[in-house]
């Protein structure tokens, strides 16, 4: 697996940069247009930035996933680990664990219009 890697293609005008995070690779690309001049640094910045952009988007997927799973829990599915736990403790365990899940949900969201804000300044 490549991790933090950058691959350029100064005939094509290319900049790939590799990423890996959580045993995950992710991918962003910078493409010059033809008629501008290749800057290499400035391709890196881009594609480094769209790189992350696809990691918060990838974690977001998955927060909300579990966020909308833990939220269609049935009663009648509850499993207790230990029979001391009541149902009252069972749900503010459940409570709390969603509100971290929305905490998360929502530092992925703000970072993504972060990285969407500075990619939009460059290009």
């Amino acid at each position: 697996m490549k991790n933090n890697v950058y691959q350029i293609d100064k005939n094509k005008k290319v900049i790939v940069y590799f990423l890996t995070y959580d045993n995950r690779e992710f991918k962003g690309v910078a493409k010059c247009s033809p008629e501008d001049v290749f800057d290499e640094e400035k391709g890196k910045k881009i594609a480094q930035l769209k790189a992350l952009i696809n990691v918060r988007k990838y974690f977001i997927k998955e927060t909300k996933y579990l966020y909308y799973q833990i939220l269609n829990l049935c009663p009648w599915e509850v499993r207790f680990i230990e029979e001391t736990k009541t149902t009252k403790t069972y749900y503010r365990y459940q409570h709390r664990f969603i509100n971290e899940l929305y905490d998360e949900l929502n530092t992925h969201k703000k970072y993504l219009k972060k990285y969407e804000k500075q990619l939009r300044e460059l290009i």
